[in-house]
């Protein structure tokens, strides 16, 4: 049995065919990010530590800690 949030993607990606036919992707992406950003949280280390070690930039942000 489907929960509110699944029968409201699907009726989404029913009225939005461009939100249906990215929402697998961005779903794919926003999973990567939790799965690299709990890790980070965990040792206490920002975004901007990181990117100082490998001489990057931060680019853009993400919600979140």
């Amino acid at each position: 049995m489907k929960d509110d949030l699944e029968k409201y993607i699907e009726k989404c990606k029913r009225a939005d065919r461009a939100f249906a036919e990215n929402f697998e992707a961005g779903y794919q992406e926003f999973k990567i990010g939790l799965i690299l950003r709990q890790p980070r949280e965990q040792a206490s280390v920002t975004l901007e530590k990181p990117a100082t070690d490998t001489n990057s930039e931060i680019t853009h942000f993400a919600f979140g800690k």
